[in-house]
C-alpha cells in the first residue's frame, strides 16, 4: 500500500507493507505440482516472532533432501479409496476436488498399520478441508471419511482471524478391532509480512495452528480398547497469494522443532553427479507412457536404468535397449517428477531430470 502525504507543497511517497488475504482461489489445482525442500531444524529466526509488517528471515535453512507434490483427481486414485469422496449425491460433504499422496505417522508396534495412504480435500469459497482418506488398512484397500471434516484454513484468511474445528474419523481394522482418532484445531493469523527462504521474498500471511490428536482402538481378541492422547504440535505455516500450499511450514512438538519444509526449486543436492560425461538425449519431455533415451554411444551390456524419484527413491520400470537407444515404459509411474539414471559396469554415466503428465 503507498501513502502519499503533502508536506510543504511537496508529495513524499512512504512504502509500508500491506497484509494479503487468502481465499480459495489461492489453493491448488489438479495437476499442480510443488516441490518441497526438507530443511534444517536448527535455524536462527524465532518463531515467537508475530504481529504486522514482520520479516521472517529463513535464508539460512539449507535443503537436506526433497520431495514433490502432486495434486490428483480423484478419479485417478485408486477405485476402493474413492467411495466416499466421489459421489456428490450420496455424501456431498465429502466430495473432494483432488487427492495428495501422504504418510501416516505408524507406530512400528501398532496392530494398526496404514500405508499407501492418499489424503482428499475439498476446496469452497468458505473453506480448505481434508474429508478424509484412502489407504491399506493393515493391508486392505479402504475408504475413510472425516466426519466432521478436517478444516485446514478458513476463507478469507485475515491477519487477526481466530477459528477453531473439530474432526474425527474411525474404521474396523481387519484381524484387529477398531481404530479412530479425533482431531481437534485451534487456529490463529498471528502475522504478516515478508518471508525469505532460499526459494525467495514473498508477501505472507501466518497461521498458527495448535492441533491435539487422540487416537483410540479396541481390541476384539481381548475386549480391551485404550485411548492415548498424541504430544501436542504447534504447526506454523505461511502463505501467500497464487503458491498454492504454505511456502514454508514448521512443526513444534514438545518444545522441539520436528519438520521443517519449504517450497523450492529442484536441487541436485550433489548425489546426482555423473562419474562421466555422454551426451544424452531424452523425448518426449514431458512424457505420458513412453520415454526414448537416445545416446553418442552404444550401450554395453552392463548398462542398466534407473528411475528416482525427487526423494531419492528408485521405482521399479520396465526399459529396453537397443544399440544406442533405450525405450523406457512409463505407464505405471505417477505424475511427477523423477530423475533417470543411467549406469555402466557400476558408474553413472548421466542424470536427466524428465516430468511425467498423466
Amino acid at each position: 500500500m503507498k501513502i502519499k502525504l503533502l508536506i510543504l507543497g511537496g508529495i513524499i511517497p512512504l512504502f509500508i507493507n500491506s497484509q494479503i488475504t487468502i481465499t480459495n482461489n489461492d489453493m491448488p489445482n489438479v495437476n499442480d505440482i510443488y516441490v518441497y525442500s526438507i530443511g534444517n531444524t536448527n535455524f536462527s529466526q524465532s518463531l515467537t516472532v508475530a504481529g504486522s509488517n514482520v520479516t521472517w528471515d529463513f535464508s539460512d535453512l539449507t535443503s537436506q533432501m526433497q520431495r514433490a507434490d502432486t495434486f490428483l483427481s480423484v478419479s485417478s486414485t485408486p477405485l476402493a479409496y474413492q467411495f466416499y469422496f466421489n459421489n456428490a449425491f450420496l455424501y456431498p460433504n465429502h466430495k473432494a476436488d483432488y487427492a495428495l499422496r501422504a504418510e501416516f505417522p505408524n507406530n512400528q508396534n501398532s496392530p494398526v498399520q496404514i500405508t499407501e495412504m492418499i489424503n482428499y480435500f475439498k476446496n469452497s469459497t468458505g473453506e480448505y478441508s481434508n474429508v478424509g482418506f484412502g489407504a491399506n488398512i493393515n493391508g486392505v484397500p479402504t475408504s475413510v471419511k472425516n466426519e466432521p471434516v478436517d478444516v485446514w484454513y478458513h476463507f478469507p484468511m485475515n491477519f487477526g482471524n481466530i477459528e477453531s474445528n473439530y474432526a474425527e474419523f474411525g474404521l474396523s481394522v481387519p484381524s484387529f478391532g477398531y481404530y479412530g482418532q479425533s482431531i481437534q484445531r485451534y487456529d490463529t493469523i498471528d502475522g504478516y509480512g515478508t518471508l525469505i527462504t532460499p526459494y525467495g521474498t514473498f508477501q505472507t500471511i501466518r497461521l498458527k495452528s495448535t492441533v491435539y490428536r487422540i487416537d483410540t482402538t479396541y481390541s476384539d481378541q481381548f475386549g480391551f480398547g485404550t485411548t492415548v492422547p498424541r504430544p501436542a504440535e504447534i504447526e506454523y505455516s505461511w502463505l501467500a497469494n497464487n503458491k498454492g500450499t504454505p511456502l514454508l511450514k514448521i512443526v513444534e512438538r514438545s518444545g522441539q522443532i520436528t519438520q521443517v519444509e519449504y517450497q523450492d526449486s529442484i536441487r541436485t543436492l550433489g548425489i546426482f553427479q555423473p562419474e562421466q560425461n555422454i551426451k544424452v538425449s531424452i523425448y518426449p519431455n514431458p512424457a505420458k507412457n513412453i520415454l526414448l533415451i537416445e545416446s553418442d554411444k552404444r550401450f554395453n551390456h552392463t548398462a542398466t536404468l534407473n528411475l528416482m524419484n525427487i526423494a531419492g527413491k528408485s521405482l521399479p520400470v520396465k526399459y529396453q535397449i537397443m544399440d544406442n537407444k533405450m525405450l523406457v515404459n512409463l505407464k505405471s509411474v505417477a505424475q511427477g517428477i523423477y530423475f533417470i539414471q543411467i549406469f555402466e559396469e557400476g558408474k553413472l554415466l548421466s542424470t536427466k531430470k524428465i516430468c511425467v503428465e498423466k
